[in-house]
């Protein structure tokens, strides 16, 4: 029996849940909980999460799919380690604090678009050790209607469909968007022209209650 190793190394741990929409993304919470911005500047709605060793899998409505390496130590926050934004030298590993860790991390990443049924069951899980040992998996159905899962690895050029004896509810499908349509993000169109009407009507607004009235012309006088 194997016998866990307790505070060897400093360890965190996360739970990740996806927030309501049009929630601000620019204040941090007393509670010393982080928020991570989903691609198009936060403006990509997921659909579902999932997470494993610090790696984000996040996917929408039309099957679009991202990931991430990202977690409390890796974006700077831990006041416990040494960050840098400057080009250090390849290293294998930064327990040792030998080398500081390095600023700005990756982007997220798009991952290829699945030819099938899918829906919104999906999963992350480490292989190995190291920042790509994680693989994906989608629970759909082929072209010739068999039910099971979708799976590649983190960093590999196509999925793999596994045919096994799964349940999906019907209220998981979903609209899967062929490959090369840029993915929808929240707020376009007629959605971002309000916000921006809005946001001009209130300084407006406060610039007219800000401005003084001429001496004997009240603000509200009609001529």
């Amino acid at each position: 029996m194997e016998k866990l190793q307790v505070n060897q190394y400093p360890s965190v741990f996360h739970i990740l849940y996806p927030r309501l929409r049009y929630c601000p993304t620019y204040w941090t919470p007393a509670d010393l909980g982080y928020q991570i911005t989903t691609p198009s500047r936060g403006r990509f709605v997921a659909r579902n999460i999932s997470a494993s060793g610090s790696v984000v899998f996040i996917i929408n409505d039309y099957g679009d799919m991202y990931t991430k390496h990202v977690d409390f130590d890796v974006i700077g926050a831990d006041p416990n380690l040494r960050y840098t934004y400057e080009i250090i030298p390849v290293h294998e590993g930064i327990l040792d604090q030998k080398y500081p860790r390095k600023l700005p991390i990756a982007d997220w990443k798009r991952q290829l678009k699945i030819d099938g049924v899918i829906s919104d069951v999906i999963t992350v899980y480490t292989t190995d050790t190291g920042e790509n040992a994680r693989n994906l998996r989608v629970a759909g159905q082929d072209l010739q209607v068999n039910l099971g899962y979708y799976e590649k690895n983190l960093t590999a050029s196509g999925w793999k469909f596994i045919k096994t004896p799964v349940s999906i509810d019907s209220g998981t499908l979903l609209r899967n968007t062929p490959e090369g349509i840029d993915p929808p993000i929240q707020g376009t169109n007629r959605e971002l022209l309000f916000n921006y009407i809005s946001i001009l009507f209130l300084l407006f607004v406060c610039i007219f209650r800000t401005v003084p009235a001429q001496k004997g012309l009240p603000l509200n006088c009609k001529e």
